[in-house]
């Protein structure tokens, strides 16, 4: 039964952070979820709903003042990372400060923090009008990405290949913004690989990485764990990771980093690192099967003050797939062949994000693609087998 007198407060209540809901339920906390809307999937489980946006911090600070609360927090949602941290610091709760924390939350800051360290990036530039696009795209050359200085869920994100519609993509990039800016930076062609990580009294560990595949530029068709990279260069991302995270002074956290890797230079590119769990259940479920470690339980620790030793935990090197479906437009006349995965225990998670009659189409950022399913094995052969299994046994019939 939830304590009442232990009040925590997880800040989004979207379907990613119902996994955080339930923990921190099972900890016997009182949970307030604060999200703008009453049917997110966290808001239906939770003990009390404050109904406001994620980033009206006078709000929702008004609402949480006369609150005894034990710890405000968040995990699978960048928008709300400088919202705890600007509530812990108003409230005098443990938490990241915000000048931190917005090293990871805004990607500009983020590159300036990273070369100053030494961590390679991308040639990039702060975008605030369109001539100064045109005139980075004279040094840097096409191929270029846009993207919203400070968003989330790969929206706003453009490759841009020729001078066609620059105008309305840097003014689409710039809506998703909430500082009204956009990063401009070179296109790196070469494979990206994610890395998971937790951090602890100043000290980071990278526990787990992936080899990141995509539908289109900027939205993941899949995460395939371990990355099947060369030793030698995993080992470097892993030191820029580390080297990124501990510069900050993070207090504590998981981490979430993607980065570009030219296989032919062996050359590194950090593309983006973030002071929260990745989604679909990297965070919650996908890193304790792979490393073998529970974040969360470190979360939670480190949340209530304690600290973890985290350069001395024993890490597993499982294998896992996060693989996201995408199947041809139309609309739906049935979906067969998910009975078949409840039972098996190889296949974590399942879900399909359309029904029945509804419109297919493909995906134009990482919210609206169509379904995903998470995957388990110990070897790399045994997660092979499974993505066929799955795709030649799952089946969508069209009007």
């Amino acid at each position: 039964m939830e304590n009442q007198s232990s009040k925590a407060v997880v800040v989004a209540g979207g379907v990613w952070q119902v996994p955080l809901i339930k923990f921190l339920k099972s900890k016997g906390h009182f949970v307030i979820v604060v999200d703008p809307f009453s049917n997110s999937e966290g808001v239906k489980i939770c003990n009390q709903h404050i109904k406001c946006d994620v980033k009206d911090v006078d709000t929702i600070y008004n609402f949480l003042k006369n609150e005894k609360i034990q710890f405000i927090t968040t995990d699978q949602s960048d928008i709300s990372v400088n919202t705890v941290a600007k509530l812990n610091e108003l409230l005098g709760l443990t938490g990241n400060p915000l000048k931190i924390t917005n090293l990871f939350v805004n990607k500009l800051l983020m590159r300036e923090h990273a070369q100053s360290f030494n961590v390679p990036c991308p040639m990039f530039k702060r975008i605030s009008e369109v001539q100064e696009l045109y005139d980075f795209i004279e040094i840097a050359k096409l191929p270029i990405i846009i993207k919203p200085a400070d968003s989330q869920s790969s929206r706003g994100i453009f490759k841009i290949e020729t001078l066609t519609d620059l105008e309305s993509k840097f003014i689409n990039s710039l809506e998703f913004s909430i500082c009204k800016e956009v990063i401009a930076e070179q296109f790196i062609d070469g494979v990206e690989i994610t890395a998971e990580g937790f951090c602890s009294n100043h000290k980071h560990i990278t526990l787990c990485t992936s080899r990141k595949k995509h539908f289109r530029t900027g939205i993941a068709s899949e995460l395939k764990y371990p990355a099947d990279i060369p030793q030698e260069i995993l080992t470097q991302v892993k030191r820029y990771n580390d080297v990124f995270v501990e510069s900050t002074k993070l207090n504590f956290g998981i981490t979430h980093a993607e980065y570009i890797i030219d296989l032919k230079t062996k050359n590194i590119f950090l593309i983006e690192i973030a002071c929260r769990g990745g989604g679909s259940l990297i965070s919650s479920d996908i890193i304790k099967w792979v490393s073998g470690v529970d974040v969360y339980e470190m979360f939670y620790q480190n949340l209530m003050g304690n600290e973890t030793n985290v350069k001395n935990l024993f890490i597993l090197n499982k294998s896992a797939i996060l693989y996201f479906f995408e199947f041809p437009d139309g609309v739906v006349k049935s979906i067969d062949g998910l009975d078949l995965f409840i039972e098996d225990s190889r296949v974590l998670d399942i879900k399909m994000f359309f029904n029945k009659g509804d419109l297919l189409k493909k995906a134009s950022d990482d919210r609206s693609r169509q379904g995903y399913f998470i995957g388990l094995g110990n070897n790399p052969d045994e997660i092979d087998d499974l993505v066929e299994f799955v795709k030649s046994n799952l089946k969508i019939t069209y009007e």
